[in-house]
């Protein structure tokens, strides 16, 4: 009690000599009453008062505690690791070996010490008992050992320049190093690999701090075999200590208030998962912890905590399940038993008039009423009608809809072919209809799939193409070209075929369908014998009768031959010129592209065209041979280019020359005119009205 009344006094002076000096602090105004008792503060507990502890919020410093070296006045005598720590040697010559003879305690090295003694010459480098004794005639003892030479003074088979320590048998090159601080293998290290890890444990509760370790022999003072303390200033905190809702790391493994089923929690309390959130815990799912984790109940009630639907408030169902928690499944009346019916036929539909009531269905029974005859396992909704007179599915209609109706077509032209929009259904087929339908037009009953093609604009056969096969066979299916014909029919013949190049003008022409492919048209004939004019073939359709026959008939005709088309009006897009002699193909140009050609059969025209042969044409009437010179002038408008070989007057030329008419050429309209050479090169020529030779226009 005095003591503490010097405190409360101490305290009072203090205050008052933090006042200005002028000041005046009474103690008559801090009353003392010795009858009350006063407690004694000890805020670290460590059973000394706060007035005679130096630290009064550190356990492990006190009047009593053992002074460590820690930098930290634990005694609380004034003075800081004093008389403590470890025994240092100076070390004057920096070998690494001290001076036994110059030893100081301290928690540090001092400066130029070190913790191995032993050195017998601390002025001499080479003295310490680590050097080596290498010349066994050297007198001195280098490695301190108190042996030179060849000496042997304990014995153990090595001379002293051998080993360390001759004065001692336990010493030698070949003995196992002991933690001792000696280098018992003369190695020239001591206790290397034989030392053991010690940790500082100030608050002294058997566990060191990591951060302080020493290696030795033996544990120094104040340190502990086992590190991993997190506090060393708490002696309640340890690996080996008890967590406790504290929020501290009681038992140092990094969490704080951790769950630990091996260890008491103190005021921690028991929770259970609930994992579907219906209330109710799952005992398998208990938690020890301060404080219980989201979602964790109180209660461990819950018997399937993976269903919401199943606790002691559940409604028991027929489902397997105890619903309700109470120990049993399915008992009593569930709230969804089933109403079973009477399966006679085990056809898998029951009869309506025949039911019962259970969680499980009953032998002979099943959940379908839907059953119209229970007495024939082939009746029943899953049946399929058929066409046999019986209600099959069960759906109150008989056979209408049977899976095997057949289906009909309508027939309306009694050709045996029905027709594929006009259908029906029925078991047996009803009057009117028949059983294909490879009719294309019913009201035509010679119209129907594989019917004779007729010349009739219509599609007898009904492969979608009409009056194919027969196409230039009559004006009602007169063909545009010879190349439509031969499309239609790729085995058509050379001949006579009805043509219709342009609309309302139907012509009978002769088609060569095998030369190079086919298709070509007769376009222009003419033979030695005619004499009409070039300039009459004007752009009309003249002599279409000639155009029937094959230019190489007329060519050896004494018939006067010669017809032609309107060239500008027929579809092409190919034009050849060919000559004939005799009843033979003497010459035939290359193809002429209906865009190279200019065509005018009239008074003034021309056709003109020019390629690797020269120039095949350059034609007028008569009157343009010139009287003075007998050349055969350029019609009015042709290019400079166009060709004319003399008095042969106008007409058509095969030769490549430029000034002699050596080619196949057909030439004036006079009577004594030479028409046309009898071959291509030769001087032999036809004259009119000789017969022999023929020209011809092929067009596709």
């Amino acid at each position: 009690m005095t003591n503490l009344r010097f405190a409360l006094l101490f305290l009072l002076a203090a205050a008052a000599g933090c006042k200005d000096s002028g000041d005046e602090v009474s103690t008559d105004s801090v009353p003392v009453d010795d009858s009350s008792p006063v407690e004694e503060l000890d805020a670290d507990g460590d059973g000394v008062p706060a007035a005679e502890d130096c630290d009064d919020n550190n356990a492990a410093v006190s009047p009593d505690a053992e002074e460590l070296c820690d930098g930290v006045d634990n005694d609380c005598d004034g003075s800081v690791d004093e008389e403590v720590g470890t025994a240092w040697y100076a070390d004057a010559d920096a070998d690494g070996y001290g001076d036994p003879g110059a030893e100081t305690i301290a928690c540090e090295a001092p400066e130029g010490a070190v913790a191995v003694g032993g050195d017998c010459d601390d002025a001499d480098p080479a003295y310490n008992p680590g050097a080596p004794e290498t010349d066994c005639a050297d007198p001195n003892d280098y490695n301190c050992d108190g042996s030179v030479g060849y000496n042997d003074a304990d014995g153990d088979g090595f001379a002293a320049c051998e080993e360390c320590d001759d004065g001692d048998a336990a010493v030698n090159p070949s003995a196992a190093e002991v933690c001792d601080e000696r280098d018992n293998n003369c190695d020239g290290s001591t206790d290397e690999g034989v030392t053991t890890t010690f940790y500082q444990d100030r608050d002294a509760d058997g566990y060191g701090d990591d951060d302080f370790a020493a290696a030795a022999c033996e544990a120094p003072e104040g340190y502990a075999l086992v590190g991993g303390d997190c506090d060393d200033d708490d002696l309640g905190v340890n690996p080996g200590a008890q967590e406790v809702c504290s929020g501290l790391d009681e038992d140092c493994d990094g969490l704080i208030d951790d769950e630990d089923d091996s260890l008491d929690l103190g005021t921690a309390t028991t929770t259970y998962t609930d994992t579907d959130g219906d209330g109710y815990g799952d005992a398998d799912g208990a938690t020890l912890s301060c404080d219980a984790p989201p979602g964790n109940v109180d209660n461990r009630d819950d018997c399937d905590d993976g269903d919401a639907e199943v606790s002691p408030a559940g409604t028991e169902l027929c489902d397997g399940l105890d619903n309700n928690c109470d120990g049993a499944v399915d008992e009593g009346s569930a709230a969804d038993a089933s109403t079973w019916y009477a399966d006679a036929d085990a056809d898998g539909y029951g009869d309506p008039s025949a039911t019962s009531v259970a969680c499980d269905q009953p032998t002979g029974s099943v959940g379908d009423a839907k059953d119209c005859d229970d007495a024939d396992a082939a009746v029943n909704p899953a049946a399929a009608e058929i066409c046999d007179g019986d209600d099959n599915n069960c759906d109150g209609v008989t056979d209408s809809d049977a899976i095997d109706l057949k289906t009909y077509y309508a027939d309306a032209d009694a050709d045996g072919y029905g027709d594929k929009s006009v259908t029906s259904k029925a078991c047996s087929r009803p009057s009117g209809t028949i059983g294909n339908n490879k009719d294309c037009d019913d009201t035509d009953a010679t119209t129907y799939t594989g019917a004779t093609e007729l010349c009739d604009d219509v599609d007898n056969d009904c492969d979608g193409d009409v009056d194919d096969g027969v196409l230039g066979s009559d004006v009602a299916c007169a063909a545009t070209t010879c190349l439509d014909i031969l499309a239609d029919q790729p085995s058509a013949t050379d001949g006579v075929y009805t043509l219709e190049p342009v609309s309302g003008t139907v012509l009978d022409l002769y088609c060569d369908m095998t030369t190079d492919g086919g298709g070509w048209t007769l376009a222009f004939v003419k033979n030695s014998v005619d004499y009409d004019s070039y300039s009459d073939a004007g752009g009309t359709y003249e002599d279409t009768s000639h155009l029937q026959v094959h230019p190489k008939t007329a060519s050896s005709s004494s018939s006067a031959y010669g017809g032609w088309i309107n060239i500008n009006e027929f579809t092409f897009t190919t034009l050849r010129i060919a000559s004939y002699i005799g009843g033979a193909q003497t010459y035939m140009s290359n193809d002429i592209k209906a865009s190279e050609l200019r065509i005018d059969f009239g008074q003034n025209g021309y056709l003109l065209y020019n390629d690797s042969n020269g120039y095949y044409w350059c034609a007028g009437a008569a009157s343009y041979t010139d009287s003075g010179s007998g050349q055969v002038n350029r019609p009015s408008g042709a290019p400079t280019d166009c060709k004319g070989h003399g008095s042969l007057g106008s007409g058509w030329d095969f030769s490549t020359s430029t000034s002699v008419n050596s080619g196949l050429t057909m030439c004036g309209v006079d009577a004594v005119s030479r028409w046309m050479h009898g071959a291509y090169g030769s001087s032999s020529w036809y004259t009119y009205p000789s017969a022999g030779g023929a020209q011809a226009l092929w067009l596709r």
